[in-house]
């Protein structure tokens, strides 16, 4: 008969938890050095837009995106999944179901916490 230990169990969930975090930093270390170069570079403002959809059931979903002066890499990805959660969450601008615009600037400021977009939201469909 095989029996476990609950000790045995712990250790082996923290150990997939610890491999998991290990496996995600892998990840967006291998992301970073693939696509790492079409991020934009630190100072420069890029005009363009993106359109989005907040869904019935809390799914965020951005359909298109168009910055033209900077190939959109990881960072990107990762900042417009920040703004967009900000203009989501807690009753904001766009926690209503339905189709967004974001029309302005993306850039990656020189100090940590500077803000990377700037522009305007606009609602082009609720439901």
């Amino acid at each position: 008969m095989f029996t476990v230990q609950w000790s045995q169990l712990q250790r082996g969930s923290e150990m997939r938890e610890l491999l998991g975090k290990t496996g995600a930093e892998h990840q967006a270390s291998v992301m970073y050095q693939t696509f790492g170069h079409l991020d934009a570079k630190p100072g420069e403002k890029h005009k363009g837009h993106f359109v989005f959809i907040n869904g019935q059931h809390g799914d965020l979903s951005v359909v298109h995106s168009e910055f033209s002066s900077f190939d959109e890499g990881p960072g990107y990805f990762s900042d417009r999944a920040d703004f967009i959660w900000e203009l989501v969450k807690d009753g904001g601008l766009c926690s209503k179901v339905g189709i967004y615009r974001f029309e302005g600037e993306y850039s990656l400021p020189k100090r940590r916490n500077g803000k990377r977009f700037s522009g305007s939201v606009t609602c082009l469909q609720s439901f």
